[in-house]
């Protein structure tokens, strides 16, 4: 049975995938590959880069970012900004192996 912390992952995961892909911000990339995710902070961390990815210019307060999101059905939970961290990194390891990074 899939739960929704697991769904919430795997949105997370498709979008970070979605987002690398199409990424031409390095600094951020470098952000998501320096995130620990076991580290106490990590929530914070993975919402700050989060809102870089998805608002580069930073022209957005947290609170505007939040509400959008859930405008459009997402929650920010942890589950799910660690399944776009995860999702992210996947992307960008697999495009450095197809030569495409």
């Amino acid at each position: 049975m899939t739960t929704e912390p697991d769904k919430e992952y795997e949105r997370g995961t498709q979008s970070g995938r979605g987002w690398a892909e199409h990424s031409t911000d390095q600094e951020a990339m470098d952000q998501i590959e320096a995130i620990d995710l076991t580290d106490a902070g990590a929530f914070d961390s993975a919402l700050r880069v989060y809102m870089r990815c998805i608002d580069p210019e930073g022209n957005s307060a947290e609170d505007e970012i939040i509400d959008a999101s859930e405008a459009e059905g997402r929650s920010l939970t942890r589950s799910y900004l660690f399944g776009f961290v995860d999702g992210a990194r996947g992307m960008m390891r697999e495009m450095k192996a197809r030569g495409d990074a």
